[in-house]
């Protein structure tokens, strides 16, 4: 199989950094990131790191969508789950501070199932660079990217109502409803499952 084919999981990813880059990405690049690159189509949820952990995985997501989730307490001091981003299809999915700084993580990340994913570790991209010194600015590119889409998921939450479920919808995509539990989606935009399910029903 082409592993560069645009209509395979890694011919998308490829074709996504290369985006990233005003550059060509060298052969060298080419010819050592596709063994490191394996498909993974996900039949449940999988959990990926938690709290606490040095989580040194980046995910590009081909379908689906990717969670962080965190731990608060209400008034009463009872725990509850709260969400507080999630990652789209068509996108990598990390840890900067774990990833490249090899910093324990704050939050519990994870996979919705019947996502495909390819993972790429720290270890793999350490090697890389080796081989393709490019790699370092592409992976600084990539994080511009991240922080471009963070801005406009800020500005979105800043939103009220209608609006900011429209949004939502907007930036993630009709189907993230079909992968998360509503209450989850609920948390992320500070709505009630209740009122939620009310915006939903006048769309």
């Amino acid at each position: 199989m082409n592993c560069e084919n645009p209509g395979t999981p890694v011919g998308r990813l490829l074709a996504y950094l290369k985006s990233k880059m005003q550059i060509e990405l060298t052969a060298a690049f080419n010819l050592n990131i596709n063994p490191m690159l394996t498909a993974q189509e996900l039949l449940k949820l999988l959990p990926l790191a938690k709290p606490g952990d040095t989580w040194q995985t980046a995910n590009w997501i081909d379908s689906g969508y990717g969670r962080a989730s965190k731990t608060l307490y209400d008034k009463e001091g009872l725990p509850y789950e709260c969400t507080v981003d999630f990652f789209k299809f068509g996108r990598i999915m990390l840890d900067p501070c774990a990833f490249f700084e090899g910093k324990s993580g704050n939050c519990y990340f994870e996979v919705a199932g019947n996502s495909v994913i390819l993972p790429f570790t720290r270890q793999n991209f350490d090697l890389l660079q080796l081989s393709a010194p490019e790699a370092q600015a592409l992976a600084t590119n990539i994080l511009a990217a991240n922080a471009a889409d963070a801005q406009e998921k800020t500005a979105m939450l800043r939103l009220k109502g209608q609006a900011k479920y429209d949004e939502f919808i907007r930036i993630f995509g009709p189907g993230i409803e079909q992968y998360f539990p509503q209450k989850h989606i609920a948390s992320y935009l500070g709505f009630t499952r209740e009122y939620l399910n009310g915006l939903r029903a006048g769309r």
